[in-house]
């Protein structure tokens, strides 16, 4: 169970980042190689102990699985953190491994099952294995409690589209910048019974969802992402010295417009000039971003053994059987 976090009144509580998803592409070198990989899927596949189990379904991959960790009599709980192994042997895309999973979930009896698992799959541990590959997409989150998305105004920089996702209610619940194929942040309310019994907390998630590709080994020296959000109080000391309501519908129109530039655009010149200083004094303190990386995402990349990686020998059919592919075709 995890350790209900305490919160004093009037403090913000900022969580270090955390790694919510990666995907990881390996490209496979030759085509009879993949071919071979797949095969040895489905072997794993068809034990029914291995803790390998089919999923509903492969997508635009030609094989995948689902990779469990079986308890003591082979028997797999699908409700437990696994990872989804999917592998290309055919179409316009180069032959490949994909892998995709919550680092922050997965437990370490997983990762040993998994050093043995690839052994067998490609010929390499899985971290040997990795280190072939390049990030194709990863989610980097932070969770602040005592607050909701109800209690700020975001903005990214550079983001050129944003979407809000209103409740029944009429309560802000989600925030979207940017589109979902590409670099997109995402700001929503967190579920609450992550953190145990501390359930009449308020806790929002600041999500990074970055897809771009890079060698894992990249990994520790990519930018701080959180450097592009601000967020600016809802709640300010001081209000504009316009009505009341005034603030209340130019709030309503950020929202309803994604941006706080365009929504600005809207008003009268005096009203606009109020209201720009209004925001500028009153940013929202208890945004840090620097305080969520430098060591910070070194220790949660350790965390979840991303920080450093095995020398392996090259990914090849060789390498894996000590036999010759060419050799091997000119047999059959």
């Amino acid at each position: 169970m995890k350790k209900n976090i305490k919160i004093k009144e009037n403090e913000l509580v900022m969580t270090v980042p955390k790694i919510d998803k990666i995907s990881i592409v390996i490209d496979i070198p030759e085509l009879p190689f993949a071919t071979a990989i797949s095969q040895n899927v489905w072997d794993e596949l068809k034990d029914t102990e291995s803790g390998w189990v089919q999923p509903y379904s492969n997508g635009s991959y030609n094989t995948a699985a689902k990779i469990f960790c079986p308890d003591e009599n082979g028997e797999v709980d699908t409700k437990e953190p696994h990872m989804l192994l999917q592998i290309r042997t055919k179409g316009k895309y180069k032959p490949h491994i994909r892998v995709e999973y919550n680092p922050a979930k997965i437990p370490q009896k997983l990762y040993e099952h998994l050093e043995c698992s690839f052994n067998c799959i490609t010929g390499q541990s899985f971290f040997e294995t990795l280190s072939h590959g390049r990030v194709t997409r990863l989610d980097v989150c932070t969770d602040i409690w005592g607050i909701n998305p109800e209690d700020f105004m975001l903005k990214v920089k550079y983001a050129r589209h944003s979407q809000n996702v209103f409740g029944q209610s009429g309560d802000l619940e989600t925030v979207l910048f940017g589109k979902s194929k590409g670099t997109q942040y995402a700001v929503y309310k967190k579920a609450l019974e992550e953190y145990g019994d501390d359930g009449e907390a308020d806790i929002m998630r600041i999500e990074a969802r970055l897809r771009k590709s890079m060698p894992i080994q990249q990994l520790p020296f990519i930018e701080n992402p959180f450097s592009r959000v601000e967020l600016y109080n809802l709640k300010p000391t001081n209000l504009p010295k316009l009505h009341p309501s005034h603030w209340t519908a130019f709030v309503d129109s950020v929202r309803f417009r994604g941006s706080v530039s365009t929504a600005l655009k809207k008003q009268s010149p005096d009203a606009r000039s109020k209201l720009k200083y209004c925001l500028s004094k009153n940013t929202f303190e208890g945004w840090k971003p620097d305080n969520l990386w430098g060591q910070r995402w070194l220790n949660a990349l350790e965390q979840c053994h991303l920080l450093k990686f095995p020398i392996a020998m090259p990914l090849t059919f060789k390498n894996a059987t000590g036999e010759d592919i060419d050799d091997l075709l000119d047999k059959k």
